[in-house]
């Protein structure tokens, strides 16, 4: 089945300590399990400030081989935002959500792929909860030097909404710009809704990420890992680096993909994925 013709996921709400989480599901063949790679399933975590609809293209071409879980991080997409009293959450806290969604639908082993912010709660994810984590996939892991870390710290503030629309413009702007290698209006629309969508609390994930140190964590990794990356990703040059860090990490890197090549070229990224679950 093509992911033209793939069914919808079905769509869920779990509850959580951050609030309820929304997720998408593309099922496994039916009477099928999910393989020794993939556990009970493979679980998708997104990139800020989108949702689990960054993934909407990767999802079809899954339909009906993996079980996939794809989740909205709380505070985006369709998850409730962040409780004043968990704010601002910590890539720990991110982790932990995302386990309680899991716990949730009862699922006991899963691969994880998660793409920047989602990357980095992956990896808390597998650091953490080894026994959870069968295989570990990142596009783009996140990771920064003390000085551009504490500059970043500092410029992570909370977003407002303009009297005269203007953030719906920066939304677009930012979705569309051509860094992200996004192939149509539809995937830059999905973008800037989220974003939008996103407002006070966007600049949560991003805070999350800049106070997470990856290398402490990655020694702790149990599970194969690889680090799956296009070229034009502005993590690209760390990610070889951060790759030799893991007990048993590999890389792989799209030629020519940018940021979110599970959108840009989502048969080839499911195919790479696929592969490596399957070892």
């Amino acid at each position: 089945m093509s992911a033209r013709e793939a069914p919808a996921p079905r769509r869920g709400y779990a509850r959580t300590s951050l609030g309820q989480v929304h997720f998408q599901e593309a099922p496994a063949p039916a009477g099928a399990t999910s393989g020794a790679g993939a556990g009970d399933a493979l679980v998708l975590l997104h990139q800020t400030a989108d949702s689990s609809a960054q993934f909407q293209e990767l999802l079809g071409e899954l339909s009906g081989r993996v079980r996939t879980l794809a989740l909205d991080t709380p505070g985006y997409g369709h998850s409730d935002p962040i409780p004043t009293s968990a704010a601002p959450p910590s890539i720990a806290d991110y982790a932990g959500a995302a386990q309680e969604v899991l716990e949730a639908l009862k699922v006991r082993r899963a691969a994880l792929l998660g793409t920047h912010t989602g990357a980095a709660i992956a990896l808390e994810l597998a650091a953490s909860r080894p026994r959870l984590v069968t295989r570990l996939v990142l596009s783009g892991l996140p990771d920064y030097e003390p000085e551009e870390r504490e500059a970043k710290i500092a410029g992570a503030l909370p977003a407002v909404l303009s009297p005269d629309g203007a953030h719906l413009r920066q939304a677009w702007e930012r979705a569309a710009d051509p860094m992200w290698g996004r192939t149509s209006l539809s995937q830059v629309a999905r973008s800037a809704s989220d974003s939008i969508r996103a407002i006070p609390g966007r600049h949560h994930g991003p805070l999350a990420v800049f106070r997470y140190h990856a290398r402490e964590r990655i020694p702790l990794v149990r599970a194969p890992a690889l680090l799956l990356y296009g070229e034009r990703d502005p993590f690209a040059s760390l990610q070889p680096r951060l790759a030799a860090l893991f007990p048993d990490g590999r890389c792989e890197r799209i030629e020519g993909g940018g940021p979110s090549p599970m959108q840009e070229r989502p048969a080839d990224y499911a195919g790479r994925l696929l592969a490596f679950l399957a070892t």
